[in-house]
């Protein structure tokens, strides 16, 4: 007996349907799987980003809540003196400075100069620069500008520099004092 060979054989037309059926697959598997795949593992990645976020405010949280109320029992003065404006008599400008040094030690600053600059004002000035100088930290420095603005005579701040020294901070300040 003859043995016969069974072979598979498989119309043209069939295998074309296949190709194209196997590329339908591949196109759905590229175009709608794996984007979707890609933004499920991105939107995975920002929850537990959000989780970790959450996390340190709940562990933060009692320590916000102690530093908000450290800031509310503080009594800072909003308002700033305004003073009617006045002037100085030229002979009086040394009662500047004595003042002046008086905000400072107030102020709890190291006053290192108050210096008066009358040689520099003409004989009809109506204002006269004031330099100071006074070594601290920066809430003494606002509290001595505040009381500084609380003065009648101190028309304005020409010039205010801050600079590091070894003790701390170095304020310099040109003030106008309104001569008359």
């Amino acid at each position: 007996m003859e043995e016969s060979k069974k072979t598979f054989q498989m119309p043209k037309s069939s295998i074309r349907y296949l190709l194209i059926c196997l590329g339908g697959v591949a196109l759905v598997i590229l175009i709608g799987i794996l984007p979707m795949l890609y933004a499920l593992t991105s939107l995975d990645k920002q929850e537990k980003d959000l989780a970790l976020r959450i996390e340190e405010q709940e562990q933060l949280a009692p320590l916000y809540q102690v530093l908000q109320k450290k800031v509310s029992d503080r009594k800072v003065s909003v308002s700033l003196p305004m003073p009617a404006r006045t002037r100085v008599l030229k002979d009086q400008v040394d009662q500047v400075s004595v003042t002046v040094k008086g905000l400072a030690r107030a102020a709890q600053l190291e006053v290192m100069s108050v210096k008066p600059e009358l040689g520099s004002v003409g004989g009809d000035a109506k204002m006269a620069p004031v330099v100071v100088i006074v070594r601290g930290g920066m809430p003494q420095f606002r509290n001595f500008i505040t009381a500084l603005g609380g003065l009648s005579y101190v028309e304005r701040f020409d010039a205010i520099e801050v600079r590091p020294s070894q003790t701390g901070l170095e304020l310099k300040m040109n003030l106008m004092v309104a001569l008359s």
